[in-house]
């Protein structure tokens, strides 16, 4: 019908797609960053001051400070570059990230076998699934955004190696590199084409495996990269736990994409991992059994029925795409069971199925009236689910709708009373910052953020015993955080221990040779020893590294300058 409509023109239905999207997130293009990784990752990250050599090389040998996503930063450089910190060009980029993806999605779904009204319709949900507004509203989530678009380009280039276009294999990789670079979910993806291969074949043959040696080569290699900055965060959890939570995860995260109400930016786990707990015995029972009868199903002759075969393929890609979420799920002493962003890929594997259903079962050769009832049902689901996406984009549009909103949902989530501390102590509003510091440490008595801001609102107030005593706990729990050495110095500069001050400063450097305050504290107090050519040298650096931080020190700026 659609292709009656649009002569089967593939451009139109994409254009729809991109009205779908602008339609649904427009206002969101107005929210502000949020102070929740975008500060430490765009407009605060001293990688993204300025384009140089040093620091796109920073990008690559750098973390974020657990995910290596270089490609990530380097976007974040690029868009500095040319529009400064304007939230919305960063927003806007995002979506059309996402419209990217969201006509690849379509391109791929037709490619696995969908009619292409069909396809569309899939794509049409997934563009205005509210799932998906996490990773579009938020700044920060670009790099799903990038791992969903280079991955699906890269599956997309083997399909077309596959039916004999040699050249598209090193197209596939290439994409596969960025998609790699962008977020190391993508990791899995030489599965997910082993995958692709069985839905061709019925079977996955020795020549599929070593076809596929440059992509295992790749992701082994990022595996240990991301092995690497994810050590803390594997080893706070014993692998039943893991697993556990990696059950509850998959099945909540199923009921969301069917019922996507009450979402929320964070989902913690506060009951204790346990098999007894209901909320793990029941999600692990309907995994076993939809397992035993996914896999025990009869085949004929050896080989799945094509229903058959939607459904076991369509499980396996959701399943292989939701895997590398199972290492996030501790975080900062807390643990998480799900984000929305995390099915970003994997739920390519529930259009599939769904859209195989329609066209199996109801876009048969008769039925014009089902037909057009269908239409109109997936048209109404779309219009309910842009309605929700809306809605939740919006709750992004400041961090402090975005902190009390998730509070309201969940009043025990350590990283949110945080975040509403640090707004309100930006603020100026110490008294309301003091209250949410202590909540966290009621929480998390060695949250040693919460414990090295507390040491600096104590200094703000004289009491620098008090200051000092939150900063050295906060020091022994996070030895190597360059934040707290340098907050060491600034109170002992104010205590008049000008050379503990710049044995702290050095330490902070030490820890973060990027952290341009640091800099900026040793150059004044080795300002006060008279030692004016090295705290230059000092205030050069951090010019060179954050600009815009000497701004509040015209006569150095100018200095440096003409330097």
């Amino acid at each position: 019908m659609l292709q009656t409509v649009f002569g089967g023109k593939r451009w139109l239905l994409m254009l729809l797609l991109v009205l779908a999207a602008f339609g649904t997130y427009k206002d969101s293009l107005h929210n502000a960053f949020a102070i929740w990784d975008d500060d430490t990752l765009v407009y605060e990250n001293p990688l993204t001051q300025r384009i140089t050599l040093e620091n796109v090389a920073g990008a690559f040998t750098s973390y974020d400070p657990e995910l290596y996503v270089p490609a990530t930063i380097v976007s974040f450089q690029i868009e500095h570059a040319l529009f400064g910190f304007n939230a919305f060009n960063f927003h806007l980029d995002n979506l059309l990230l996402h419209i990217i993806a969201a006509c690849l999605g379509m391109l791929l779904l037709e490619r696995l076998g969908l009619r292409q009204g069909t396809a569309f319709f899939a794509a049409l949900l997934f563009t205005v699934h509210p799932l998906n507004t996490e990773a579009v509203a938020w700044v920060s989530a670009r790099k799903d955004l990038f791992a969903g678009v280079f991955s699906l380009s890269s599956a997309l280039a083997y399909l077309s190696y596959r039916d004999g276009n040699r050249r598209f294999l090193w197209i596939s990789i290439g994409f596969f590199v960025l998609a790699l670079l962008s977020k190391p979910v993508s990791i899995v993806l030489p599965f997910a084409l082993l995958l692709l291969d069985w839905k061709e074949t019925g079977k996955i043959r020795r020549a599929d495996w070593t076809g596929k040696i440059p992509f295992f080569a790749l992701s082994a290699i990022f595996l240990i990269i991301g092995i690497y900055g994810k050590q803390r965060n594997l080893a706070a959890l014993s692998l039943l736990e893991t697993l556990l939570l990696a059950v509850k995860s998959t099945v909540f995260s199923l009921e969301k994409f069917f019922l996507p109400t009450a979402l929320s930016p964070i989902y913690l786990q506060t009951n204790p991992i346990s098999i007894t707990q209901s909320e793990f015995l029941v999600p692990v029972g309907i995994v076993i059994t939809a397992l035993a009868i996914i896999f025990l199903i009869p085949k004929k002759g050896g080989k799945c029925s094509a229903p058959v075969k939607a459904i076991m393929f369509a499980s396996m890609w959701y399943a292989v795409f939701l895997v590398p979420s199972f290492a996030n799920f501790d975080k900062d002493h807390s643990v998480y069971f799900f984000s929305d962003r995390y099915i970003y890929l994997s739920q390519i594997g529930i259009f599939f199925l769904l859209g195989f259903a329609i066209d199996t079962y109801v876009l048969t050769d008769h039925g014009k009236v089902r037909r057009a009832a269908l239409m109109l049902m997936t048209a109404g689901i779309a219009g309910l689910f842009s309605w929700g996406a809306h809605a939740q984009s919006l709750l992004w549009k400041d961090s402090e709708t975005l902190y009390r909103d998730s509070l309201r949902k969940n009043d025990r989530s350590v990283i949110m009373h945080y975040n509403l501390g640090l707004l309100e102590q930006k603020r100026g509003n110490r008294d309301a910052a003091f209250a949410e510091y202590q909540k966290v440490l009621s929480l998390d008595p060695d949250d040693w953020k919460t414990l090295t801001n507390l040491g600096m609102w104590y200094n703000e107030e004289g009491d620098r015993t008090k200051a000092m005593e939150y900063l050295q706990r906060a020091a022994d729990i996070a030895p190597t955080s360059p934040l707290v050495h340098s907050n060491i110095g600034v109170v002992l500069m104010d205590q008049g221990d000008t050379d503990g001050a710049i044995a702290a400063f050095r330490k902070a450097i030490v820890a973060s040779e990027r952290f341009a305050q640091a800099h900026i504290n040793l150059a004044a107090a080795l300002g006060r020893k008279e030692l004016y050519e090295e705290a230059l040298r000092e205030y050069k650096r951090a010019y060179e590294l954050v600009p815009e931080l000497l701004n509040d020190l015209p006569d150095v700026r100018r200095a440096l300058e003409s330097f």
